[in-house]
């Protein structure tokens, strides 16, 4: 790095991206070296063919750098040579912008249009990746989806366990029918269903596939195995195994159908629907309160990934030289990436433990994921109160907490609300998850709300 930024005048195109791809295959996001290529990039775009044009945009959407003024010179120079674009760089750039929620209406419609003309050079990877693309920032191109769609039937032998999954969820998450892809995918997935992985089994479970029973076994096993190696105490939770575990286990999440199943196998109960339908009007309220923060951090052409959670709890807590129990009750929502409780103790976590080696999403720091944020709170809460002091004074405390999250949560999450119950074991959680993220700008949370809601 110090010796490529005094040099990269003169780096050439191919040099260019060379340093970008190995940092991000190396996940090392060396800011200062990122925005001086940026820098470069910005200056020579227009001499960039599309495959460079493509690999720099994957390389920073590899480490989650939204550059705003280079993606918006890519975007301007791609729109221009889309058609000079392999089906591979069409993909490339198409999923590098949905990665990073960069949406750029005139360039995907060049993408859309150029891709019609080529259907039939894409390949498997290439059709997923395109579809996931257009679904990531919620567009339904519906020519577009067609066509994908009967390239992909025919090519679905050959798809592989992410191809198979990103197709799935696409199609499911944009609503868009297609009876014929969608019972190709399911033979081809009942076929392989023992080489399909964990991560893949959880998005294909959850779009509901005919061959929803199949995958359902598979996920139930899978569970199984995970619960036997979950922590049990405090001693286990600072461990190395479960660590090393979770890097073996390669899975993020274990998706909406998974993740309630395996929330029920940890004693962790769904809270009720009317809990659920209040908890997204009070989620829909926020959102729409909340832009002004929004509109600082990211520009209209933004999608910023906004996942919230909710909480109602009531507990009695007994006090310390004082007879019978106080009454701890409120609500609370928090938003991930906004970490308020700690901004006092410089953003460290005092009662939970958060994975930070999950295999999938190993940058996202899970300490700030808004269900974590609300359990860390609601213990600093119960302290104040004077519940915390001994282990003898923590299972005084009794009462329940009910949480809204509006997404899957991941594995790090479920374990932050196995260890509140671990420390306070008279209290009783009870959970309910949305079925989609609020994956969307200023312009649109409302929407998404309301698409959110009507899934409940």
């Amino acid at each position: 790095s110090l010796g490529a930024r005094p040099r990269l005048e003169e780096f050439n195109q191919q040099h260019l991206c060379n340093v970008a791809w190995a940092y991000s295959t190396l996940q090392m996001a060396d800011e200062e070296l990122l925005l001086a290529i940026a820098e470069q990039v910005i200056r020579r775009a227009s001499s960039f063919d599309p495959q460079g044009l493509s690999n720099i945009a994957c390389a920073f959407a590899v480490l989650g750098l939204p550059h705003h003024e280079m993606f918006e010179v890519i975007a301007s120079v791609a729109t221009v040579k889309v058609h000079e674009c392999s089906p591979r760089d069409l993909e490339s750039i198409a999923w590098a912008f949905a990665r990073l929620g960069i949406e750029k209406e005139a360039l995907m419609a060049a993408i859309s249009e150029a891709t019609l003309q080529r259907i039939h050079e894409f390949r498997p990877m290439d059709l997923a990746n395109m579809a996931w693309a257009f679904a990531t920032l919620g567009l339904l191109d519906e020519p577009l989806m067609e066509a994908l769609a009967t390239e992909a039937v025919k090519q679905v032998a050959d798809f592989s366990s992410q191809a198979l999954s990103h197709t799935a969820w696409a199609f499911s998450a944009l609503r868009c029918s297609h009876p014929e892809l969608m019972g190709a995918l399911s033979r081809e997935v009942s076929t392989r269903i023992d080489e399909l992985e964990l991560q893949h089994i959880a998005v294909l479970l959850d779009a509901r596939l005919s061959c929803l029973d199949q995958l359902g076994r598979r996920m139930g096993a899978m569970i199984r195995q995970f619960v036997e190696a979950f922590p049990r105490t405090e001693e286990q939770w600072l461990d190395q195994a479960y660590s090393k575990f979770l890097r073996m286990l390669q899975v993020d999440n274990f998706g909406l159908a998974g993740s309630q199943f395996l929330l029920e196998r940890l004693g962790i109960p769904k809270a009720s629907s009317e809990f659920a339908r209040r908890a997204c009007h009070q989620v829909e309220q926020y959102i729409l309160q909340n832009n002004d923060v929004l509109k600082g951090l990211t520009s209209q052409d933004v999608l910023h990934k906004r996942v919230c959670s909710f909480a109602e709890y009531q507990l009695s807590v007994c006090t310390a030289g004082q007879t019978g129990a106080s009454p701890l009750r409120g609500a609370m929502i928090r938003e991930n990436g906004y970490w308020t409780a700690s901004a006092t103790r410089g953003g460290k976590c005092r009662w939970l433990k958060a994975a930070q080696c999950l295999k999938v999403g190993a940058l996202v720091d899970r300490t700030l994921c808004s269900e974590f944020q609300m359990l860390e709170e609601l213990c600093d809460c119960i302290e104040k109160a004077g519940g915390t002091s001994s282990a003898d004074r923590r299972a005084a405390v009794k009462g329940g907490v009910r949480l809204f999250v509006s997404t899957t949560p991941c594995i790090s999450c479920i374990g932050a609300m196995s260890q509140f119950l671990m420390m306070f074991p008279c209290v009783s959680l009870e959970v309910s998850c949305g079925k989609i993220p609020i994956r969307q700008g200023w312009k649109k949370d409302a929407g998404s709300v309301s698409l959110l809601q009507k899934q409940q």
